[in-house]
Parts: structure tokens; sequence; C-alpha cells
């Protein structure tokens, strides 16, 4: 009977099985090792900028305290001119409007109508310039104003104005 022997041949495979699984293991560690790390680092700037986010809410709040004891420090109180004024005004503006809802057919139409202290300013378009003219000399409300300029007026091709002008309220 012939005998063959085996064994260097199977030791070698076993030998180089440990290296496979050695290497396996060891790459699996380094990754492992790596995925913590950049989890790690990931956590740490999440954290860091939440920690600037805080520090920028604990300086608004600050400010805001610091706003507020300053508000509570001066004279947060009307006085007695300054609210009768207010109301004055407030009667004025009521007035207007009730003015301005009460208009006949008027052939014109404002857009927009803004103040800025005591002046009202208005744009709109109307028909013709006899209609702009007509209105501002029957308007009701044009006794509130201590004078009324024109500073625009825009022919359309069709005849239609686009105008704006101000008024400067009466003194309340």
């Amino acid at each position: 009977m012939v005998e063959i022997n085996l064994y260097p041949w199977r030791n070698e495979l076993r030998q180089y099985q440990e290296t496979v699984t050695k290497r396996l293991c060891w790459s699996a560690l380094f990754l492992a090792m790596l995925c913590s790390g950049g989890i790690e680092g990931w956590l740490w700037r999440q954290g860091s900028l939440a920690n600037e986010r805080i520090m920028h809410i604990h300086d608004e709040i600050s400010q805001y305290a610091q706003y507020e004891a300053h508000l509570h420090a001066g004279s947060n109180q009307l006085s007695i001119a300054e609210l009768n004024e207010r109301m004055g005004r407030l009667a004025q503006t009521a007035q207007f409007l009730s003015l301005l809802h009460s208009e006949p057919d008027a052939d014109l139409c404002f857009s927009t109508i803004t103040r800025k202290d005591n002046v009202i300013l208005f744009s709109g378009q109307s028909r013709s310039h006899a209609d702009l003219n007509k209105f501002l000399h029957q308007w009701m409300a044009a006794t509130l104003f201590t004078d009324i300029h024109i500073d625009e007026i825009t022919e359309h091709e069709d005849g239609s104005l686009h105008f704006r002008f101000q008024g400067t309220e009466n003194a309340v």
C-alpha cells in the first residue's frame, strides 16, 4: 500500500486560513474603529453647534432682559397731551374714513392711501382730468386738510389717468 503524507499540505492550508481569518478580523476591527471615530467626530460637531446655538440664545435673552430693564427704567406712560393728540388723530382718521366712504359715485378709484406723520398720500386712477378736478372740488374730506398738492398725473393711451397727490392734515 502506498502512503501519502498530506500533513504538509494540510498544515499550509490551515496556516493560510488562519492568516486570512486574522486579516479579516483586523480589517473588521479597523473598519469598526474607523466608523466609531467618524460617528464620534460627527457627534462632537453636533454638540459644539448646539452649544453655539445655546450661547446665542443666552445672548438674546440677556439683550432682551437689558431692553426690558431699559423700558421699565424709562417712563412708558403717555402724558395727557400725547394721549389727547392720539385721540384727536384717531377721531380725525375716523371722520376721514367715514367721509371717504360716503362719497357719491366718483369716477375715480384710489389704489393706495398711506399716512406718513400728518401727510396722507393718495394714488389711484381716474377716467379723465375733468373727473379728477370735479372730485377734488366736491370732495367733502378736503376740509380735513390744510393743503392738497398733486404730485403726479400720468395719462394712459386709453385716456385714463394715474394720479398721486398728498394732503397735509389739519392740526389736532
